[in-house]
């Protein structure tokens, strides 16, 4: 009865996996309650500001600045690790003979497309090496594979991550053939974890899970409006709390879209630039050279693409290919000096210390038909920030080993803070978590005897 309290008092955690890696964090200096209630040691942290400044009419500087202040900053002195934008006291003779320097790296910040939060607070930055001194490792109620890592915080606060992917993931359509007969097949035609990491040559036999939950596509021809991914079309998901703060994963990503303001204050409505959509229209993806002879070819609808056309197939690739320029850097650009993954890897200053670099991942969907509507995946593009990589020879079961590695940003679930985590991980012996709770829908189908899809699996 003693041993639990006893192993506890002795500092005894659960450790059932090796987490290494590192991780990024950008407070909001003004929606954080872990900022507001002073929970995290920030000493050491890099201040972020290109919103506010110093107010002439009131004469003082702007509340919720957290630039530098009278004497911070001077020529020749070591600022620039400690502050990126802010402002100078019309008095800071020192401060205004390098504003120039102290604000050029606003204007970066300012030509944000895809990660746009930097621009809409100051902030606090910092980065750490990920020392775990709690993991667990667990098949969820719902037979996902869960781990989860507690990291200590300067200042003794807690930080948590949780990821869960679906080992099993490929969504399934019931439906009939020809003949009237009913017959399951997979969505698409081919089981998308197999599709996924066949377009990651990088993965070394191993599967990617994108942790796409919460992911919503736009209406192209209504911006505003948006629909979110069925739910058996959500392979992972990750969730954190950082001191007080709570977190999600960010999504897949269909389209850049910018709020739309007037007088200040936002009209609901959205401006994509672009859609990640095959097509033509306000928003799109521009004319494509698909033909080969140097000049923009017109895009290609969904309403008459058609997949046995080697052109249209042409079009499709090059589009693709579209996307990966905007989030990589290639050929194909737009009015942007940044590519999607430079707005977190240089202007947002997640530097990866271990030889590699942040990047997004572009699925393409080539393998997908494309149909006659834009409902659905086909003929749009997915950049991703956010995603899990499990090691070929894993197994995902109860009794099982996994390995692999992760990269998932996170957005703020009540606060404008983000922070970006990225590692390896090596697994004991999986285990069902013994507390969980039934699978009710499990439990209904078991108790009318009916089966989905009367039983049948894909051929």
């Amino acid at each position: 009865m003693l041993v639990l309290p006893l192993l506890s008092l002795l500092g005894c955690a659960q450790h059932d996996a090796d987490v290494k890696g590192e991780y990024f964090v950008w407070l909001a200096a003004n929606s954080s309650s872990t900022v507001s209630e002073g929970l995290v040691n920030l000493d050491g942290a890099t201040h972020i500001e290109c919103l506010r400044g110093w107010n002439d009419e009131e004469g003082d500087w702007d509340i919720g600045y957290v630039g530098p202040r009278q004497g911070e900053v001077k020529e020749g002195g070591d600022w620039s690790k400690t502050y990126i934008g802010g402002d100078c006291a019309p008095t800071d003779s020192d401060c205004l003979a390098v504003i120039d320097e102290l604000q050029a790296p606003c204007e970066q910040i300012d030509e944000l497309r895809m990660h746009q939060f930097l621009q809409k607070d100051g902030f606090y930055a910092f980065r750490e090496d990920l020392d775990p001194w709690r993991t667990e490792v667990v098949l969820n109620s719902e037979g996902d594979f869960q781990l989860a890592f507690h990291h200590h915080l300067d200042g003794g606060e807690d930080f948590r991550v949780v990821f869960s992917i679906a080992p099993d993931f490929a969504p399934i359509d019931c439906t009939t053939d020809e003949k009237g007969n009913t017959v399951a097949q997979y969505v698409d035609g081919d089981v998308w974890l197999d599709a996924w990491s066949a377009d990651q040559p990088d993965l070394d036999g191993g599967t990617i899970y994108y942790l796409n939950a919460g992911a919503v596509q736009h209406n192209p021809g209504d911006a505003a409006d948006y629909w979110f991914l069925p739910t058996q079309w959500l392979s992972g998901v990750a969730n954190a709390k950082l001191s007080s703060e709570h977190f999600w994963s960010h999504p897949t990503d269909y389209g850049v879209y910018y709020d739309v303001y007037q007088g200040g204050e936002k009209t609901g409505e959205f401006t994509p630039d672009p859609h990640f959509l095959i097509g033509e229209g306000n928003g799109y993806i521009g004319d494509i050279d698909y033909t080969g002879d140097g000049k923009p070819d017109p895009a290609i609808n969904h309403g008459e693409f058609d997949n046995d056309d080697p052109t249209d197939v042409a079009y499709h690739e090059a589009f693709v290919q579209a996307v990966e320029d905007l989030t990589h850097g290639g050929d194909y650009n737009d009015s942007s000096p940044l590519t999607y993954d430079q707005e977190i890897a240089e202007v947002a200053g997640a530097e990866y210390t271990d030889g590699t670099v942040f990047e997004h991942r572009v699925e393409g969907n080539l393998w997908r038909p494309v149909d006659n509507t834009y409902v659905g995946l086909d003929g749009w593009a997915e950049v991703h920030s956010s995603w899990v990589i499990v090691d070929k020879g894993s197994d995902l079961s109860d009794g099982g080993h996994a390995s692999g590695s992760f990269q998932i940003l996170f957005d703020g679930a009540e606060s404008g803070s983000a922070f970006l985590v990225h590692g390896t991980f090596d697994t004991d012996k999986i285990k069902t978590d013994p507390w969980g709770y039934d699978d009710l829908q499990a439990e209904l189908r078991d108790e009318s005897g009916e089966l989905f899809c009367d039983g049948l699996q894909p051929e």
